[in-house]
């Protein structure tokens, strides 16, 4: 099962890091169009 890239898997603890770096781009992404769209 190691390796195997699963919507419960990259919930865990264990790649909190991971998903934590994923959203940390889409708020980067959503702020970079707001500065500019403005």
């Amino acid at each position: 099962m190691a390796g195997t890239i699963d919507p419960i898997v990259s919930i865990a603890p264990s790649n909190r890091f991971h998903t934590l770096l994923g959203v940390s781009f889409l708020v980067y992404e959503v702020w970079w169009h707001i500065e500019w769209d403005s």
